[in-house]
């Protein structure tokens, strides 16, 4: 029950750590229904996507930033920020709503991407997304069952 979600106690990582890399993290959801060939989410977490309330998640991040102000980046880390696409939209405008200005990425699959929640995450701050550097061929992505090809 993730509505119920017990938040990382941020309070006991070492600030030097943050200071160092500028790197924090956070998780939106739980579970994975895809069927990458290779990936662990889904013995780690589930098949079945749990998502956190989007107005949660702004609030731990907000709560973080203000714990260690020497984050500078977020990465999110589920194992596909953008499925479903609802959820991500809701997360970013979450996010918007409350002023944030620190940049993140995540990972993201391009089945269900549009302009439209490219364009929400970038008013929320994504800079980047890893979309799987998997494989740069079609033969490849069929192998590993990603479920999207190079076009």
């Amino acid at each position: 029950d993730l509505q119920a979600n017990i938040r990382p106690e941020r309070q006991w990582i070492d600030p030097r750590y943050f200071a160092h890399s500028g790197i924090s993290s956070l998780q939106t959801k739980r579970g994975c229904s895809l069927g990458c060939d290779y990936c662990t989410y889904p013995l780690i977490e589930g098949r079945a996507i749990r998502q956190r309330p989007a107005a949660d998640v702004a609030d731990e991040w907000q709560a973080m930033l203000a714990l260690h102000p020497e984050i500078s980046h977020v990465f999110i880390v589920d194992s596909v920020f953008n499925l479903p696409p609802h959820h991500a939209r809701a997360v970013c405008d979450a996010l918007v709503e409350r002023g944030n200005r620190t940049p993140w990425t995540c990972y993201l699959n391009p089945i269900r991407l549009d302009q439209s929640l490219a364009d929400a995450m970038a008013r929320a701050g994504c800079s980047g997304v890893e979309i799987g550097s998997d494989s740069g061929t079609d033969a490849g992505l069929a192998r590993l069952r990603k479920g999207f090809d190079t076009a």
